[in-house]
């Protein structure tokens, strides 16, 4: 028999017949890439594409495991690419390259920088719509479809603030992941600080020239280059943004700091304070 293609909307029921009686060959389910397409489905994200379900010459499922049960999880029908009467060799051929990440997706966007943006755009999803005191993990993650539009809605701006970071970070790339600093210049932006003023306070952090003793910035680049702040918050980015937005915030009120204190692991995350500027009066 030839191979054969058709497209098939894939209702949650006809999914469950094919996973009950016609799923005898697959690998256990991925809790992670279960989720990741079971939320794609439900924000109305899922697309046709030449990954679908495939079938073997005896009708067993070859592909699609992951989407079909997705599709059950969901309870969305959706419009698949269904292979049937496939070679049952093709079976250790398929998935076995490497996944698409967030950051390539951006590169295909036109990204400048889509591994560094990538991130930084999941950390101000996460800021925004998470803050200030749920916790930020794998499990409620954005959809790298989700990171794209996030992205694309405000793209000059992220490209702005990565071209930034990355040639100030030249200088003292050790300090923060640039992920951590460009997802910080998005977020002041938003709340309506000039980029000079973000400059200005970033150049203080990078470089750290003619700092005064009472300056919360030297204390808190200080902090950064010791090994015990670093593995304080080696495995927490949440962690590491609410500290920067506390030093900045701090610098922001001119408030005379010593000895700068972190934030305790499992703060609420500060909002960052917004840019009011001072009005002259005129001259009399």
């Amino acid at each position: 028999m030839l191979e054969s293609f058709e497209v098939m909307e894939v209702t949650p029921e006809i999914a469950l017949s094919i996973l009950t009686n016609k799923n005898c060959k697959n690998r256990n389910i991925s809790k992670a890439n279960l989720r990741n397409l079971t939320n794609a489905m439900l924000n109305g994200e899922w697309k046709l594409t030449n990954q679908g379900i495939s079938f073997d010459r005896d009708g067993n499922l070859l592909d699609g495991q992951h989407r079909l049960q997705a599709i059950i999880e969901s309870e969305v029908t959706c419009t698949m690419l269904v292979g049937k009467n496939m070679d049952p060799a093709i079976f250790n051929c398929i998935d076995t390259g490497k996944a698409r990440t967030a950051g390539d997706t951006l590169d295909i966007a036109g990204s400048t920088n889509g591994k560094t943006i990538a991130a930084a755009v999941k950390l101000v999803g996460f800021y925004e719509e998470l803050a200030p005191d749920n916790a930020w993990s794998s499990f409620n993650k954005p959809s790298h479809e989700k990171i794209r539009k996030n992205y694309l809605k405000e793209k000059d701006l992220y490209e702005e603030a990565a071209i930034t970071v990355r040639d100030k970070a030249r200088q003292a790339r050790h300090l923060l992941p640039a992920s951590i600093v460009v997802a910080f210049y998005v977020l002041a932006s938003k709340r309506g600080w000039p980029a000079r003023k973000i400059d200005f306070f970033l150049d203080k952090i990078y470089i750290g020239a003619s700092l005064q003793p009472d300056d919360v910035c030297l204390s808190f680049r200080n902090q950064l280059s010791a090994r015990e702040y670093k593995r304080r918050g080696a495995n927490s980015q949440r962690y590491l943004l609410n500290a920067f937005i506390k030093c900045f915030n701090t610098n922001a009120s001119h408030t005379p700091t010593k000895k700068f204190w972190a934030p305790q692991d499992g703060s609420n995350m500060y909002q960052i304070k917004k840019f009011s500027p001072i009005l002259e009066l005129p001259s009399t």
